[in-house]
């Protein structure tokens, strides 16, 4: 990484563009995993979940997996050290309508290692809908980032002023599980 640093600038727009010629190259600060590490998503007649692993120590935004609600759950994509899991779906028939519906998701990241493009560790996704449990994944999930993970949350859609985001009654807590001699604190630094 220090010596890419020295070939590469990061710029705001997230981008990495090659000092001697200032182009901008593939390789980018936020590109981990294709997409977002977890994301609910409607699709094919269903509401799903759906979880990402990019073990690069260097990510690019270059693969993007996308597992769709026709495969069974657990179906995985992996291209390199890249990977995308479904974890979860309900057809959209039985999804309530009308009333509020409360989930609750556990993640437990997977572990990086810093010397090499792998996981050291699997994580997993717990999901509870209205109290019950729906799911229990176990695999990689995350990336290889001393900062930890970042969260949005909302309905993403279209808007007259771009992309507005809707949502309500939130709340989240975040505990560091794994103490890794590896990889910082990020909650402690």
């Amino acid at each position: 990484m220090v010596a890419l640093l020295k070939t590469l600038e990061f710029k705001e727009d997230g981008w990495g563009y090659d000092r001697s010629t200032g182009k901008r190259t593939d390789c980018r600060l936020d590109g981990g995993a294709g997409g977002p590490i977890g994301a609910f998503k409607i699709g094919e007649n269903h509401l799903y979940l759906i979880v990402r692993s990019d073990a690069s120590r260097l990510s690019t935004a270059d693969h993007r997996q996308k597992p769709k609600p026709s495969h069974e759950i657990g179906h995985r994509i992996k291209e390199g050290v890249k990977e995308a899991s479904l974890v979860w779906k309900l057809p959209l028939s039985q999804v309530p309508v009308n009333e509020w519906i409360d989930f609750k998701v556990r993640i437990h990241y997977s572990e990086y290692a810093a010397d090499d493009d792998r996981a050291l560790t699997s994580g997993s996704a717990t999901v509870w809908m209205n109290g019950e449990q729906v799911a229990d994944w176990q695999g990689n999930i995350g990336k290889y980032d001393i900062q930890g993970p970042y969260f949005k949350f909302g309905i993403y859609k279209p808007g007259e002023t771009g992309f507005e985001v809707d949502h309500a009654a939130y709340r989240r807590t975040i505990e560091r599980t794994r103490k890794s001699p590896l990889v910082p604190d990020p909650l402690k630094q």
